[in-house]
């Protein structure tokens, strides 16, 4: 399944509902691609996320979900790898 943006527009509760969904889905062997400019959607979405800039990739990584605290961090990764701050 190719997703773009599908969170966009959606109220708070209606877009976990749409992320959980999409994890499950995956989580059950669906393969979802999905594009989003929303970090937070990769750490509650994704197992793995990749960064692109003007068309192609820059970085990839997995999405540690062992707590909350993890895939967030996660998350910031991308933002350092994005920023060129990444250490």
């Amino acid at each position: 399944m190719l997703l773009d943006e599908p969170t966009t527009g959606l109220d708070p509760i209606q877009r976990l509902h749409l992320l959980n969904q999409i994890r499950l889905m995956s989580e059950m062997g669906q393969t979802v691609l999905m594009a989003t400019h929303l970090l937070e959607d990769v750490a509650i979405a994704a197992d793995r996320w990749l960064a692109m800039d003007e068309g192609k990739l820059v970085a990839s990584g997995a999405v540690d979900r062992t707590s909350q605290d993890s895939a967030l961090r996660s998350v910031q990764r991308v933002r350092d790898v994005l920023a060129g701050t990444e250490t």
